[in-house]
């Protein structure tokens, strides 16, 4: 404020000082100097604002994790502490599983916590979520012979398809209060000494697989009649269009080396099934509305092109009359090339029926009587 007050003070003494010239000029018999009408603009200096920021820069690309909305909910964390001392040892790594927890409250606060015992010094974090949907089908390695430039982490029998949105962890930041500011040069970075950082970890994830998100909804004219509850959601493999029978597991291998942008990952030792993987990605009660909900499938980069996305659903009347129970819809979904590593395809269905498959009593109350005279 102070600032701003001294231009103003500035300025109103430019227009005092114009008018006292003007006044001495009309008293005075000579007129040498011209007299000039002068204007005032102010430009103010903004205010920085200096209050504490509670969201971190994050690198090109990335964008913060929202527990609440997220389309694949990680309840688990599989982390593990590392050093480099411990690898020239070939002494094994502290694992550390992180589980949800949530806030009592309106608005939950979304945390993940784990119990570990870490000396003083450098450690560094690798680790891979969810947990629960790799089960223990997974090894880690020192890059290199040595933990400080990376890691190696091997997967095995891991599923070509799933619901859940598996990631690696691609750069850490310890912190202790106040989030770090910025997260933008952290990528590649693994280091963290918990007895100068803190206990609090940032972490950096990259998607492993590739996306499919579902978006369905009700046409609007349907909805007026009927409402559509989902029950279940599964989206399975099938055959190629060579009649092969379709990919149920493979083996990724993932590196993680320090400083660099993005892990390198090999995918190897595809294995078949006559049945195909199936997903569900979806499993509760939700009534589907006019407007679009999303629903997430993942996949192993190139794995499969043709797929059926399977819907169960019961129907009901507008006034909560069970219609049609446990119905279901099969749909081809024939993509027209594979989709990389963490990108994904976008696919809407409209729910829009021709016809009311079955009546319910209220669709007869009130009828509508039309009279022509002829």
């Amino acid at each position: 404020m102070t600032r701003k007050l001294n231009i103003l003070l500035k300025g109103l003494l430019c227009m005092s000082a114009a008018w006292l010239f003007y006044s001495c000029s009309d008293n005075s018999e000579t007129t040498e100097r011209p007299m000039r009408e002068l204007h005032v603009v102010l430009g103010s200096q903004q205010y920085e604002d200096v209050t504490p920021s509670t969201r971190t820069t994050l690198p090109d690309g990335y964008e913060e994790y929202i527990y609440a909305t997220a389309l694949s909910p990680i309840t688990q964390i599989q982390g593990y502490m590392t050093s480099a001392s411990a690898a020239q040892r070939d002494e094994a790594y502290v694992p550390c599983l992180f589980s949800l927890s949530a806030s009592e409250g309106v608005t939950p606060v979304y945390t993940w916590t784990s119990r570990v015992a870490l000396e003083d010094g450098t450690y560094y974090f690798y680790g891979f979520m969810p947990k629960e949907d790799v089960t223990n089908h997974v090894s880690i390695a020192p890059y290199q012979g040595d933990y400080a430039l990376g890691a190696v982490l091997t997967f095995t029998d891991l599923d070509v398809m799933t619901a859940k949105d598996i990631n690696i962890i691609v750069g850490v930041q310890g912190y202790q209060s106040s989030l770090p500011s910025d997260m933008s040069s952290r990528v590649g970075k693994f280091d963290y000494d918990p007895s100068t950082e803190g206990d609090k970890l940032y972490l950096l994830t990259e998607h492993l697989y590739a996306g499919l998100e579902f978006q369905m909804k009700v046409n609007p004219v349907y909805d007026e009649l009927r409402t559509i509850c989902l029950k279940s959601i599964t989206l399975q493999s099938d055959k190629a269009d060579s009649g092969e029978d379709p990919l149920k597991t493979v083996t990724a291998t993932v590196t993680v080396q320090a400083n660099a942008t993005s892990p390198t990952v090999e995918f190897s030792s595809f294995k078949r099934g006559t049945d195909g993987k199936v997903a569900t990605i979806y499993d509760g009660e939700k009534n589907l509305t006019t407007e679009y909900q999303s629903f997430l499938a993942c996949m192993c980069p190139g794995s499969n092109l043709n797929y059926v996305l399977e819907t169960t659903y019961d129907v009901y009347d507008k006034k909560g009359n069970l219609v049609r129970e446990d119905q279901t819809a099969r749909n081809a979904i024939k993509l027209d090339h594979t989709i990389g590593a963490g990108t994904k395809r976008l696919v809407r269905i409209e729910v829009n029926p021709t016809y009311l498959y079955v009546l319910s009593d209220p669709d007869l109350d009130n009828p509508t009587f039309r009279v022509t005279v002829n």
